[in-house]
């Protein structure tokens, strides 16, 4: 009927009161990609994406033969894959008939395909089996920006509700995703951004509920076109990014750092390796924008990528070997660094800004006294430092714990200072272990961590003589493990113990089979939390492999860079 309206007569009345029918024109059949078609506009078919949808900046989602066809189609659902049909339908049923095109069309694309494959070829028996197979997800045309609002929603019901339900102190971090009032799409570079980051969330979830140190990620099958999406919308990310970084400007410099950061955010959900050099890219873009104080300047808003990434590169350079460490201990600079850290408290690292910098120290010590064997004031310079280090570590005091920002006078603060303050000591002790000839003499004069290792002290020190480097290893493993399994008991955000406790496994690895199944056993506990990073399951693996080894240093334990938060 549609035909019979368009090539009818110029005579012919539409209403029947005499009116001449106005005559409209069309395409026969309908044909290109959906995109074009949803926009009424002429698809020029090129393959795979066709040259209308990449000037107007749009996804092109392929040409579409038509449904029962049994043509090869690239009309494939590329959104987050959030949305899953119930019941036995499958996306080729759904679809059956869905673009209009009736039993002629579908007949002359079954011959078109029988001259393509031959009607006896396995081959061809082969791809149909294969698109049975096909996950049942729907292929329906959806309005632009349909899956960026998914993954909004996604990330403020799912991923924002339980962090917020485990906080111990409101942090800047806290926010939800998108802008329900403003009223058109955001660019589609941002829009892969979030998407990515639900998308990896829901397959580290999924992989959490299936006993996920059993197997690896790369093998989960349940994931798998999950991950398909993922890595697609990760490449346009990155390729938008790559695209943006040829002879940037200050607001070129915003601008990618912005992309930077949530495409690590994303990177650390998965089992990835390449985080690394993200994270040294965004802090050499730092650099060339002038620093992070002229980049505050100019641009208030960016402070917590900048935040977000200085303590992942911070924090990944102490689980990383000696030899092998990023930039991020040496920039951006120490003032610029105590400033930025104490603005507010990172959830999965909730460290006492004046800990939070003798750890970065610590780091530096490391890194110096690879350097320091062949001279003798070198030592003595390096034998200050420590000294000056374990004092300022030592002279911390929990109870006394205060930031720019309010923090609640809670238990729980109590113990996460406690813990941390544990963990930064027992951290100087084994990642100096290697120079521990040109420092622990010291201790003869004054004791090293007195406050941690002294009897009957209220922080629950051993009592144990620390005048040598394996009796201070000890002592300071003892109290760590007993502040920890307090913590592991009542704090209501246990995702900020996977670095304590991947530090409390090294302490441990000449220690009791049970201390060592305590580390073990909440290492798992941490990383099975449904927002929890790849992280703690990396610590596990790499602690079991080192207590297997009979090692004892730190370097040995963390032979590559890892970064270990949750």
């Amino acid at each position: 009927m549609a035909m019979q309206a368009m090539t009818g007569q110029a005579g012919d009345s539409g209403d029947g009161n005499g009116a001449p029918r106005k005559k409209k024109w069309g395409h026969r059949a309908r044909t290109g990609c959906a995109t074009c078609r949803a926009r009424h506009v002429k698809c020029d078919e090129t393959h795979p994406v066709c040259k209308k949808c990449l000037t107007a900046g749009r996804v092109c989602s392929g040409i579409n033969y038509g449904a029962g066809s049994g043509m090869p189609t690239r009309a494939r659902h590329h959104g987050p894959a959030l949305s899953i049909l119930s019941g036995s339908e499958t996306a080729r049923e759904r679809s059956t008939d869905h673009d209009g095109l009736g039993g002629e069309a579908a007949a002359v694309n079954e011959r078109a395909e029988e001259r393509r494959w031959g009607s006896s070829n396995s081959m061809r028996a082969m791809a149909l089996s294969g698109r049975e197979r096909e996950m049942r997800l729907t292929r329906d045309l959806v309005p632009q920006g349909w899956h960026f609002s998914e993954a909004c929603q996604y990330f403020n019901e799912v991923m924002l509700t339980r962090r917020l339900a485990k906080q111990i102190v409101p942090s800047d971090f806290h926010y939800p995703a998108g802008n329900t009032k403003q009223k058109f799409s955001p660019p589609p570079d941002h829009q892969h951004t979030v998407i990515m980051i639900a998308l990896a969330h829901r397959i580290s979830f999924l992989f959490h509920a299936e006993e996920r140190g059993t197997s690896q990620l790369c093998q989960h099958r349940a994931t798998a076109q999950l991950r398909t999406c993922f890595y697609r919308h990760m490449g346009e990310a990155i390729r938008a990014l790559n695209r943006h970084l040829v002879d940037v400007d200050m607001s070129g410099v915003i601008w990618g750092l912005r992309k930077i950061a949530n495409i690590v955010s994303a990177e650390l959900y998965m089992v990835s390796t390449s985080w690394r050099h993200h994270v040294e890219g965004f802090l050499a873009l730092v650099k060339h924008g002038g620093g992070a104080y002229k980049i505050l300047n100019h641009f208030p808003p960016i402070r917590l990528a900048i935040y977000y990434m200085t303590v992942i590169a911070n924090v990944a350079n102490t689980t990383s070997p000696s030899h092998d460490l990023g930039t991020g201990c040496m920039y951006p600079g120490r003032d610029e660094t105590r400033h930025l850290y104490s603005s507010t408290l990172y959830p999965s690292f909730p460290c006492p800004t004046s800990l939070f910098m003798d750890m970065m120290r610590i780091t530096e010590l490391r890194n110096q006294q690879r350097n320091c064997a062949a001279s003798r004031d070198a030592q003595l310079q390096l034998r200050q430092s420590i000294v000056e280090v374990f004092t300022s570590i030592d002279a911390f005091e929990p109870d006394g714990w205060t930031e720019r920002y309010q923090l609640p006078r809670t238990r729980d603060i109590g113990m996460i200072a406690r813990t941390y303050k544990a963990s930064v000591a027992l951290y100087g002790v084994l990642g100096l272990g290697k120079s521990q000839a040109c420092w622990i003499g010291a201790a003869a004069a004054r004791p090293f961590f007195p406050s941690l290792t002294k009897p009957n002290s209220n922080s629950g020190g051993t009592g144990t003589g620390t005048g040598t480097y394996g009796s201070l290893r000890r002592a300071l493993s003892r109290h760590l493990g007993v502040v920890v399994e307090e913590a592991m008991r009542t704090l209501s955000n246990q995702e900020s113990l996977s670095w304590p406790l991947s530090v409390l496994g090294v302490g441990v690895a000449d220690g009791t089979a049970a201390e060592r199944e305590f580390v073990k056993k909440s290492l798992f506990e941490v990383g099975m939390d449904p927002n929890a990073d790849a992280g703690p399951m990396d610590s596990r693996g790499m602690l079991l492999e080192f207590w297997q080894s009979g090692r004892m240093q730190w370097d040995e334990c963390f032979r590559r860079p890892t970064l270990v938060l949750a």
